[in-house]
């Protein structure tokens, strides 16, 4: 699929001329251009001020194979026109709910979506206005332009073969792959042991996930992981991620931003209290703790949070307040440990066992780590009801939750996507 191109010197408003050939002609695809607009439009009838030399043109397309709502099409709108913004101007530029782009809190684009209807098929129109070379006067609302920031002259067609290509690249994506869900969210789970890095879409939900190992991790391998994602043709909105081990985050925050220019946050550089209450020091809780937390906070139960990690952690959420917690040693390293160290334990796999008296060395083994570590989280729990005088629910997570979903008198949940629940509801922050 290619836009049909439609050139004209002066038009009261690309957006009309839209509206016509939608109305008039056979047209599915198109974008229309215009030297000057004498009659522009911006949002609720807003004056759209065309300087002559600025850019000004309308994309129209059929939201024929087109599953998304108006809201995300918003969204997508801004990030596609972001996105090749970002390529002459490599410093931040900030969206302005819902469709303004601001550079130093400085108008540099405007976009107007009107959606039209012609015999029970929809089309949208995406009006574009850049300002290239000049910056409109708007009373109360501070303008800037392209050539200013940049003390660069800017090539206009070329601009516009750029809008022209991501455009029918985002239609085509959609036309071939079928996908529901164009704008996406990057969440990571940075851990001792292993990292867990999820593709999430605007509805929340998990599309793809990648699991390798923490240790050891280079550029190579990364790149290799992050062919499996298949972020190329997608616009990622935003990043973040949770991580325990700073060397790490450090090697794939910086691959991220070299390869896919998006820029990643760590949870802990958010201003988490707007989502929960912290009680303790923030900088003495693992960040995926406290992704725990604000992923299982809802301001009227409480909850003890079970996290079979590297270490097993126990977190004590009263309502919205994050209390502290406990941290005693891992099942897995406890177990490599005593592999390592005895001569004669072989390796082996943890399951669940009935019988406490182990008849050979391997369910020996199995009933001292099965009924040591229930009797450790049965006493722990009772003890922080006791303490708190409070009553929970469990909420279990991590690599052997399904080993320990039965405790006496307590509710227990298993959740093992809590800590990335945490990350997407945190998201939110980043502005």
């Amino acid at each position: 699929m290619k836009l049909k191109k439609f050139n004209f010197k002066t038009v009261n408003s690309t957006n009309d001329i839209a509206v016509r050939l939608i109305k008039n002609t056979n047209n599915k695809f198109g974008i229309i251009i215009a030297e000057r607009q004498k009659k522009g439009r911006g949002q609720r009838g807003k004056k759209w001020i065309s300087n002559k030399g600025n850019l000004f043109v309308s994309i129209f397309f059929s939201l024929e194979k087109i599953n998304m709502s108006l809201q995300q099409l918003t969204k997508i709108n801004c990030f596609l026109i972001k996105k090749i913004l970002s390529r002459y101007y490599k410093k931040k530029i900030s969206i302005k709910s819902p469709n303004d782009l601001l550079v130093n809190k400085k108008k540099i684009c405007g976009i107007l979506q009107e959606t039209l209807k012609k015999s029970n098929k929809s089309f949208i129109i995406v009006g574009v206005g850049i300002n290239l070379i000049k910056s409109p006067y708007i009373k109360g609302y501070p303008t800037t332009n392209l050539f200013e920031l940049t003390k660069m002259e800017v090539n206009k067609s070329k601009i516009i073969l750029e809008l022209k290509s991501i455009y029918e690249k985002f239609i085509n994506q959609f036309s071939k792959l079928n996908l529901k869900i164009y704008s996406m969210l990057l969440v990571g789970d940075i851990g001792n042991t292993e990292t867990k890095i999820c593709l999430i879409s605007s509805n929340k939900t998990i599309v793809k996930r990648i699991i390798f190992s923490s240790k050891r991790l280079n550029n190579l391998k990364l790149k290799k992981k992050f062919k499996q994602l298949k972020l190329k043709n997608l616009n990622l909105e935003k990043c973040l991620f949770c991580s325990v081990v700073p060397k790490t985050f450090k090697i794939i925050k910086k691959h991220i931003n070299k390869y896919y220019k998006l820029k990643c946050f760590e949870l802990k550089d958010l201003n988490i209290k707007k989502l929960i209450t912290i009680k303790v020091n923030k900088k003495q809780i693992g960040s995926d703790r406290l992704a725990n937390a604000i992923g299982t906070v809802n301001n009227k139960d409480n909850f003890i949070i079970l996290d079979f990690g590297t270490a097993t952690t126990f977190d004590v959420l009263i309502k919205n307040v994050y209390h502290g917690g406990i941290i005693s040693p891992g099942i897995q390293l406890s177990l490599n440990t005593l592999i390592s160290n005895a001569s004669l334990i072989p390796n082996l796999n943890l399951t669940k066992i009935n019988k406490v008296i182990g008849l050979n060395t391997v369910n020996a083994v199995r009933s001292g780590f099965f009924w040591g570590y229930r009797g450790l989280i049965d006493n722990i729990v009772n003890l922080i009801k006791k303490e708190t005088r409070k009553s929970f629910k469990v909420i279990i997570t991590g690599g052997f939750s399904h080993l320990f979903n039965k405790f006496n008198n307590t509710k227990i949940i298993i959740n093992k996507d809590i800590t990335i629940k945490g990350l997407i509801k945190a998201s939110s922050l980043i502005k």
